[in-house]
């Protein structure tokens, strides 16, 4: 008797759990990748492009998103290794896959063979923002004046970059300057910048507390 009505129960359970004839079970949607670029979400445009991925390895356009989306979310290494995949695929746009991998060889801080990379792609703002950050990092003042002076523009991009620049030499007044300058022309940055530029002018205020308390000890120890 236990066992009969034990099989009856696994039988209406599987009963209860068929689909109607003629019903088709959905299955679970794939997000579309480039809104989850547009909301910052990486890691998922990562995962839903490898997925992509899978039907046809070697589709440009898939490889190029993927690249992208894995440098955002800071794999360079791995965003690096699919520009110069892209770079051995014919029909390749070498001039800008050069500029990319440069991008990624710099936050690698493999800084001469991101120059070299650079120097390799054709003449864009990407590529002098990034021959002014490697200068500055090799610490080729010459070069460094050199972008400064005739690479940069007035795009919110190139005066992002000149800002974090002067930041980076110490330059806080001028990096602070420029931050005014952009919540002041592009409104609809104002939040990220504000918090930006309150950074930037507490690192300088804490910047000239400590000079004003090293000359105060030293105008002290001459007086001992």
């Amino acid at each position: 008797m236990i066992l009969s009505k034990a099989r009856s129960s696994i039988s209406a359970q599987g009963e209860k759990g068929k689909l109607p004839c003629g019903a088709q079970s959905k299955a679970p949607s794939i997000p579309d990748f480039k809104q989850l670029l547009e909301i910052r979400d990486y890691k998922g445009a990562v995962t839903v492009l490898q997925l992509k991925r899978m039907g046809d390895p070697c589709d440009k356009k898939t490889l190029e998103w993927l690249a992208y989306a894995h440098f955002h979310h800071a794999e360079h290494d791995k965003a690096l290794f699919l520009y110069k995949k892209l770079l051995e695929m014919p029909e390749a746009d070498p001039a800008n896959y050069h500029t990319f991998s440069a991008a990624c060889l710099f936050y690698m801080a493999n800084y001469d063979e991101a120059k070299e990379a650079a120097l390799k792609g054709p003449e864009s703002p990407l590529k002098r923002r990034i021959l002014l950050h490697v200068a500055h990092r090799q610490n080729d003042e010459k070069k460094l004046l050199e972008y400064h002076d005739n690479g940069l523009g007035e795009s919110h991009e190139d005066q992002l970059c000149l800002a974090s620049i002067h930041f980076l030499r110490t330059q806080y007044q001028e990096a602070i300057d420029i931050y005014k300058k952009l919540l002041l022309n592009n409104r609809q940055f104002s939040h990220e910048l504000h918090s930006l530029q309150k950074c930037w002018e507490c690192c300088s205020d804490m910047f000239t507390a400590l000079v004003r308390n090293e000359r105060a000890q030293l105008d002290q120890r001459k007086i001992l």
